[in-house]
């Protein structure tokens, strides 16, 4: 019986020490294998990514709409009676210089009303002197009782009209809205043409009663055409303290005179600006399961690193804690990199 015990107990010491053995064999392969791919990835040759310097700078945040070219100063020339076109002198399009004549509408009645309103302003002026002279000195009074008051605001009037059919350039700018023909008729009131001074654009955007607060004259902006080849730097000139029904109100930046009357531009507005915060470019950040990470360079490998953020511009995001000034992060080709992989950083 004790024989038997003592056998089990061999054959049972002898099962054990063969499973460690076995054990410590198959720990050994893996710890072995695992140094391969570890010789195997520090032979590999580094991935080559973009990175960027995480710095303290500002973080600026912008507003982002559509607006149209509008020309600062603007002339429409409307008639000032139902009448004919004598003679158009330009076409749509032309540049015209202060003072140029642009278009005659035919005088009429209005001629004769003219004659009449100087003669009648003539008689009236000699009642008045003929009173003065006879001692007359209430000059207040006489100009009322002579004529003469109302004779001076007719042919102002009369005058104002005539001056109206003859249409001069106030300033230089360029013709537009020339939709009548010679010899086409007018009504009072018609729009005969109009003249834009090309001299100083602006941009007239509608911009989000939420989002105009943080915009405040002399303010950067940026315009870029729709089909995006061309785009310009901007200054904010004026901002509308009155918000119309929609919720909306009126921006205005100043532009160079390269552009379209009337265009319709797209105008990024800078708004809200926090000074001396520690970023990184946004395309640094990457999104985890809720959480912020970017990768950091150390060493030459590409290690993750949580972020806490803080406000987030066009350009960059701020950085509350997990980066420094002066790290490198990568800001491309980070999507696909491995934890600890080796990296060659190119920086733009």
């Amino acid at each position: 019986m004790v024989k038997k015990i003592i056998i089990g107990l061999v054959i049972l010491l002898v099962i054990v020490v063969v499973g460690v053995g076995v054990k410590i064999l198959i720990l050994d392969k893996g710890k072995n294998q695992q140094e391969e791919q570890a010789s195997e990835l520090d032979e590999l040759p580094p991935l080559e990514v973009r990175g960027a310097i995480a710095d303290s700078g500002d973080v600026v945040k912008w507003v982002e709409c559509l607006g149209r070219i509008e020309a600062q100063r603007k002339v429409d020339f409307i008639s000032p009676t139902n009448t004919y076109i004598q003679r158009i002198y330009v076409e749509e399009g032309d540049r015209v210089e202060s003072g140029q004549r642009l278009a005659q509408l035919r005088y009429g009645a209005e001629l004769a009303q003219y004659e009449q309103a100087l003669f009648d302003l003539e008689k009236a002026r000699s009642r008045y002197q003929y009173s003065l002279e006879q001692g007359d000195t209430n000059q207040d009074l006489l100009r009322v009782s002579s004529g003469l008051l109302s004779a001076e605001r007719e042919y102002t009037a009369v005058s104002r009209t005539i001056q109206d059919l003859n249409i001069i350039a106030p300033f230089d700018g360029v013709v537009a809205n020339v939709n009548l023909a010679q010899g086409s008729s007018v009504r009072q009131g018609d729009v005969v043409l109009s003249v834009y001074s090309d001299q100083g654009l602006v941009v007239e955007s509608d911009v989000p009663q939420t989002e105009i607060r943080g915009i405040t004259p002399g303010n950067h902006a940026l315009v870029r055409s729709v089909d995006q080849q061309r785009e310009e730097q901007g200054t904010v000139t004026g901002i509308s303290p009155v918000v119309d029904q929609n919720g909306t109100g009126k921006v205005l930046v100043s532009v160079n005179d390269h552009w379209l009357i009337g265009e319709i531009v797209e105008v990024h507005i800078e708004s809200e600006k926090y000074q001396n915060r520690i970023r990184v470019p946004l395309q640094a950040v990457l999104q985890r399961e809720g959480k912020f990470l970017v990768f950091l360079v150390k060493e030459g490998k590409a290690k993750w690193q949580w972020i806490e953020v803080g406000e987030t511009g066009r350009d960059y995001m701020e950085v509350v804690e997990g980066v420094s000034p002066g790290d490198t992060v990568l800001v491309e080709g980070q999507f696909t990199i491995a934890h600890d992989a080796l990296v060659k950083v190119v920086f733009e």
